[in-house]
Formats: structure tokens, sequence, C-alpha cells
């Protein structure tokens, strides 16, 4: 009878009207003659351009779906894990844009879905863009996308949970109506309506509200570790404040996020046919070190100083790139090196191939032996991943994160995304030590507000 909201609070009182709304629509809803269960339409749920997924979610979200939000098109959360199974199966999607404008909905449900969401992203890059509101369980959903970029005139956070209670005891009573509960546990039915809450009522409620809004917490630490202590007060804030709060990556309109995505689209398509750009990363000796440590190619870094790459804006980290070799569209014959190198990579290609039919067996083996692992935070395979997860949020410029309170699942799945982002980033090469800086480095600090962060919330 009580839910917890994940939604701006303004909308929490509409988000319970909404789901009176959809039960009674399913009670009465033989009386709507011109409506039929039966729709075998296969349209897709979002659009395909340049292999960019164009999807949309709009209106408070509720936990599940059926005729009712079908027939008005509102948002559910199984609506979108089935949107989102659909694109990671679409070989024509390469990368998914996802415009995002939502009050928040339902705590019930949103950490499956947005495990679902971090999933796909993983594989998929997902960016966000809210041209008006990505509040409360918006926030939550999107948290795990690689990019949020938010109108000019946009409204970011609302970060928290809200259950609501309304009392009818005063209203029973002015008419003469006595309820009597009878109860098989002390437990059962807490928050009637029929009366007010007793303070051991209010305590309990606020109990499970307080575990929702931890785990929402949790959510956002492990997605984005540079957010501001400040975002937590449940407030919504201007794209601006949000951009220095880091809630969200940029602030663009939607047509420039979609250049954005289509010009690198375009540029990954001409790279993948000739083959003949590169990619050098700036980076500092640090961040090549642990980055060569983790396996990429040391000949594709630009090591900087400590004090050019904070300069460096997010976007110019990640557009640091220069041509290595002009295009050309005229084929020429294979030299003998180039075939022996070939032939090189063709027994390469067979010995990955049963590398990785020998990683899929021990990825089985790992999956049947999760429960134990969770028992024992020093299993060695633990302790591996972990260090390697390390070394690449290193190399990526990223905080360094507490992975100790992380379940077996949840490190796999953070592990994923990292080794994705890395692989993204970085061209594969040798273990050579880099070539040390010729400014003194500076070292990296841990402000007394990441540390109360970090505290605060357990991580």
């Amino acid at each position: 009878m009580h839910k917890i909201y994940s939604i701006s609070s303004i909308y929490a009182e509409e988000m319970r009207l909404l789901e009176e709304q959809q039960h009674k629509f399913l009670l009465e809803r033989e009386s709507y003659s011109g409506l039929s269960e039966d729709d075998d339409s296969e349209d897709k749920p979002y659009k395909v351009i340049n292999g960019i997924a164009l999807y949309s979610i709009e209106g408070k979200m509720l936990s599940s779906g059926n005729f009712f939000t079908e027939f008005f098109g509102i948002a559910t959360y199984t609506g979108i894990s089935d949107a989102l199974s659909m694109m990671a199966q679409d070989d024509s999607v390469t990368q998914i844009l996802a415009s995002v404008d939502t009050p928040g909905g339902s705590v019930s449900g949103i950490s499956d879905v947005s495990e679902a969401w971090a999933r796909v992203n993983a594989i998929k890059p997902i960016t966000v863009h809210t041209p008006g509101m990505l509040a409360s369980g918006g926030v939550w959903l999107t948290a795990a996308s690689d990019k949020i970029y938010a109108s000019e005139t946009a409204d970011v956070g609302s970060i928290g949970v809200i259950l609501q209670h309304v009392s009818q005891q005063g209203l029973l009573d002015k008419n003469g109506i006595k309820v009597t509960e009878i109860k098989s546990s002390p437990m059962k039915h807490i928050g009637s309506p029929a009366k007010d809450l007793s303070e051991s009522d209010k305590n309990y409620l606020q109990k499970k509200v307080d575990e929702s809004n931890l785990l929402f917490q949790k959510q956002m630490y492990k997605n984005r570790p540079n957010i501001s202590v400040d975002a937590f007060t449940g407030a919504t804030f201007s794209a601006t404040e949000s951009l220095n709060l880091g809630l969200v990556d940029g602030i663009m309109s939607y047509s420039r996020v979609f250049e954005q995505l289509s010009a690198s689209a375009d540029s990954n398509n001409k790279n993948s046919y000739t083959e003949e750009f590169g990619m050098k990363r700036k980076v500092t000796a640090t961040m090549a070190e642990a980055a060569i440590t983790a396996g990429a190619d040391p000949d594709n870094l630009d090591i900087i100083t400590q004090e050019a790459y904070d300069e460096l804006t997010p976007e110019e980290v990640e557009a640091s790139e220069e041509l290595l070799v002009e295009e050309t569209e005229v084929e020429q014959e294979p030299t003998e090196a180039e075939l022996q190198l070939t032939a090189q990579i063709d027994n390469l290609s067979v010995d990955l191939s049963a590398a990785n039919g020998q990683i899929e067996t021990l990825t089985a083996q790992v999956a049947e032996l999760t429960s134990k692992l969770e028992a024992s935070k020093s299993d060695p395979l633990r302790v591996i991943a972990e260090e390697r997860m390390g070394v690449m949020r290193v190399a990526l410029g990223l905080s360094k994160v507490d992975f100790s309170e992380f379940s077996t699942s949840s490190l796999v799945v953070e592990y994923n995304a990292v080794d994705s982002q890395f692989k993204k980033n970085f061209k594969a090469g040798g273990h050579v030590k880099p070539k040390e800086s010729t400014t003194e480095k500076k070292k990296a600090t841990i402000t007394s507000i990441d540390q109360a962060r970090f505290s605060a919330t357990g991580l």
C-alpha cells in the first residue's frame, strides 16, 4: 500500500494517483470496447540513424507495464528494459542517444533496470540528453551512462526518496466512524490510513526510506565518483549548477549532441575502413605508466605535465587526437612484411580463440563460485580484479574507489565498464616503461571532502 518513490517531491502525489488510475483502468477495462490486447506491431521503440539508436523516456516512470501503460504511452521499467535488450542485440546499433525528461518514478524495480542500463552501456555507449528535467529516479536510472548532457534550461537532481502517508483518522472521527483492526502481528498493516502514524510506525517507515536512499547514493558514487556531496540535498539544480556538482558532463542542445555523435560515428567508420588513422591520448606520466602496465601501446601516448593536464577540459581530453597518416584511397599490393604480419595475426587469432574458450570455461566456474566469493573478501581473483581496476582507473584519470563493499556481481559489472572504457581510450601495446616527464610530477591528494564523502556513505 505504501510505496517508496524516487521522484521529485512535487510529483509524488501525481505518481500515487497515476498508479490508482492504472489499477482502476484494469478493473474496468472491459467497458472500453474499442481497445484490444492483440498488438502484433513489430515497430521498434527507437529509430537508428548512422548507427545511433534514438530513444526517449518521457514523464513519470511506473515499475511495471501492462495494457494501460501501453495505451497511454506511459514509461515503465519493463518497457525500458525491453528496449535496452532490443538495442543491445540490434546489429545496426553501435551507440545510443537517449532523450530523458522525467521527474522520476517508483523505487521498486529501479535497481534492476539501472543494472541493465549499465550492462548495455558497457557494450554500446549510451549518451543521455535531458531537455527539461532529469530528476530522482531518472538520475538513478541514467547514472551509468557514458555521457550525460543537459539543455541550458534543464533541471537536474532531486536525489533522494519519498514515502507518503495520508491519515483519514480525523475525517473518520468527525463522521463517527471507528475502524477496528484485528491483526495477526503488531507489524501487520503498518501505515494504515485509518489512523495516525505512531512513533514506532514512523521509525519503521523512516528506516525503509533511509535504506533506499543509501542504495541511491551508492549507485551515484559508483558511476559518478567525482560527484559533489552538495548534490545529495534533495534539491534540483540548474544546468550550470549540475555541471559544477558533477551531475552532468556538459551543457548542450540535443541537436548538437547528435551532431557530435554522428561525427564520431563517421570518423570511426572511416578509421575502420582505411586503417590509416591513429590517436595519441594526452596523459600524465603517472597515467601513462598505469596505462602501459594495463597493456596500452606507449607509442600512442602523449605525455604532458600534470599542470597541462589539469588545464584540459573533459572534451579536450576525450578529443586528444592527431592524424598520423593522411587518408588515401589508392589500393596497394601488400608487401612481404605485411603478408608475414597478417599470417602472424591469423595465428594469434587462433590462439586468442582458444584462450577465449578457456575464459568462457573459467567464467562459468566463477559464476558457480559466486556465493563463495561473496563470503570471502580476500579471494585472490577478487583481489586481482580490484588491483587491475585500480590501475586502469589511474590510467583514465579517475579517482580511487573502495571496492570492498561491492558485491561480486556489482564488481563484475564495474570491471566490465572500466575495462571497456580503457580499451576504448588506449591501444594495446607492450609493457614498455614511459619516458619520464621533464616537469616534476604533481602528487595526487585526497581532500577532506572526498574522505568525508566516502566515509559518510560507507563506500
